[in-house]
């Protein structure tokens, strides 16, 4: 492998671990009526169904923050199990009654927030930003007291940085790669 070669591998591995995910899910890329849970890539979202403007939104009082769909809570509670973990966590609601966001990691709670009450159009301003951060945010549920009173938009998470495992990995790999390159460079110290 080249020196070139070995420093593209470097920094790759390096940014590729190293960076926080950001991912925003939109509900754009599903039908109308699509039954949770859904998957995307770091996070499944159950007790959510997708609505769409002009078929089974009635987006007059309940605009989408984005596109034309909306996730609403057909069981209850919609929550987040997040593949990994996230550190912050946020999303656009808009609701008939007092909405709450809570986060936990594991079965602890790290937070909560809330709407503070009905917000849809003919009450208040739609898509209220209920946004939350800890350091090991696992899973999230979003609750009203009756199932179908709130919809959801533009739901946002920060992955975590790599577990301490992932970590020592990539010091383990970039070691190598140095003991690799100092033998190319002096061949004789590895020849005892």
């Amino acid at each position: 492998m080249s020196f070139k070669s070995l420093i593209i591998a470097a920094t790759l591995a390096l940014s590729a671990g190293a960076s926080a995910n950001a991912a925003v899910i939109d509900f754009e890329g599903l039908s109308d009526g699509a039954l949770a849970p859904n998957t995307y890539a770091g996070v499944t979202i159950s007790g959510a169904d997708i609505l769409t403007s002009g078929i089974s939104l009635n987006e007059f009082e309940f605009p989408p923050k984005s596109g034309t769909k909306v996730a609403y809570n057909s069981g209850g509670a919609i929550s987040f199990d997040f593949s990994g973990f996230a550190t912050a966590f946020s999303l656009y609601v808009t609701g008939t009654e007092n909405v709450t966001l809570s986060i936990f990691d594991g079965a602890t709670l790290l937070g909560s927030a809330t709407t503070g009450g009905p917000n849809y159009v003919s009450i208040g301003s739609p898509n209220f930003l209920l946004s939350l951060s800890g350091a090991h945010i696992t899973n999230a549920t979003l609750s009203a007291a009756n199932v179908g009173d709130f919809v959801i938009d533009d739901v946002s998470f920060s992955a975590g940085v790599p577990e301490p495992e992932t970590w020592a990995m990539m010091l383990g790999g970039f070691a190598l790669t140095g003991l690799v390159l100092r033998r190319r460079r002096d061949p004789a110290t590895f020849n005892a």
